[in-house]
């Protein structure tokens, strides 16, 4: 379910607001953690008078941290979802590599306007390892699991288990990729090669997938 600050028409200094909140939280739990920060920090970071502003858009710092997650999401999924489509068009649905193309570069293609978004992600996944899809919206979480389904189905000659661990595996590494290419960005924008990274990251990621499994003697 949608939360009332995500449906109510809000006018375009409302919408700025709302945006400013958003991005100061997004830095703030990236710099420190989500336990560390509060709504009275994040009113101050967005240049806000009273915490009382805050709390007009989001009822909860739980919901401001899931407003974090969901903004940039549907970029990644619309592109996501053509990149799948074509395959199934070119003939290319059972490539691994090419699945993989369609999971990673979706989201390395926003690095350098993503903000300090990865790497807020990777603070507000390990408050929960055993549940790191807990902050991810139902429709993103349905999306992730199509993807994943489409792995297991293209790796039947790996245990269950075993492509299960290698998925975890993979959404680490792209994970922590992308929150150090965006610290990188930061500080060396000029020195670092998003492309180039994106194709190791490609490659790293197929490699798991599809290597050797030595798991069972």
């Amino acid at each position: 379910m949608k939360s009332t600050s995500a449906v109510r028409t809000r006018s375009p200094r409302q919408s700025a607001t709302r945006e400013a909140l958003v991005d100061a939280t997004e830095r703030l739990i990236a710099e420190k953690g989500l336990g560390r920060v509060s709504v009275a920090e994040i009113a101050r970071a967005a240049d806000q008078r009273s915490r009382s502003a805050t709390q007009y858009y989001f009822k909860s710092l739980e919901e401001l941290a899931r407003a974090v997650l969901q903004r940039r999401y549907p970029i990644i999924h619309a592109r996501r979802t053509a990149m799948l489509q074509n395959l199934e068009l070119s003939g290319r649905s059972r490539d691994i590599r090419a699945i993989v193309e369609a999971i990673v570069l979706p989201v390395t293609s926003i690095l350098g306007n993503s903000g300090s978004h990865f790497r807020a992600v990777a603070q507000l996944n390990a408050l929960n390892t055993s549940n790191r899809l807990y902050w991810i919206h139902d429709e993103d979480r349905q999306h992730l699991a199509e993807w994943e389904s489409r792995l297991h189905t293209e790796l039947p000659h790996l245990p269950e288990s075993v492509r299960a661990q290698r998925i975890e595996m993979i959404l680490d590494l792209c994970m922590a990729t992308c929150a150090s290419l965006e610290a990188q960005l930061e500080s060396n924008p000029e020195g670092t090669n998003i492309s180039f990274a994106s194709t190791a990251l490609i490659d790293a990621v197929t490699a798991i997938l599809i290597g050797p499994d030595n798991t069972v003697k």
